[in-house]
């Protein structure tokens, strides 16, 4: 520095050392915005997905096999189906019940989907009631429990 004030290879070698710290510096703030973009997308999905899940239980909660289909727009839908457990499956109970809503998004260079799949149990009407000497809600889930646990148990033997 003279008297003057810098010269002009002092200013340039400040502009070329702000330039290699403020670079990076903005490169990670574009890549945590982008970030945080893309979760609260995902948040969004999953709150819709909750959502939906719920208003189809309160349009039918009392049959084992319901689908219900809905165009958010015309390129994205949403479908819930409430089945029961198929045969094949570990999880394979006489009361457990598979819920799953679909939301798909049809783009031009490739399809995204979200799944948020549940599971819950349905008992038979007799079962419900807690009155006249028949089982209670939690006998019954301990019947399923223990049915589950004896399946288990038997396809091991069958395996060994």
């Amino acid at each position: 520095m003279n008297k003057y004030g810098f010269s002009l290879i002092e200013v340039m070698i400040a502009l070329v050392v702000a330039a290699l710290v403020i670079t990076p510096l903005s490169r990670l703030v574009m890549r945590a915005v982008t970030v945080i973009s893309e979760r609260n997308s995902q948040l969004e999905h999953y709150i819709k997905l909750q959502s939906f899940l719920y208003e189809s239980r309160l349009q039918d909660a009392t049959s084992v096999e319901f689908i219900r289909e809905e165009i958010l727009t015309p390129r994205k839908t949403i479908k819930y189906t409430r089945s029961a457990v198929g045969e094949k499956s570990s999880l394979k109970n006489s009361f457990l019940t598979k819920e799953m809503v679909v939301m798909q998004e049809k783009d031009v260079s490739e399809n995204k989907q979200d799944k948020l799949v549940t599971f819950f149990t349905v008992l038979p009407p007799s079962l419900r009631q807690d009155s006249g000497g028949q089982a209670t809600k939690n006998e019954a889930e301990m019947t399923a429990q223990k049915t589950a646990t004896e399946k288990t148990k038997k396809n091991n033997e069958e395996a060994e």
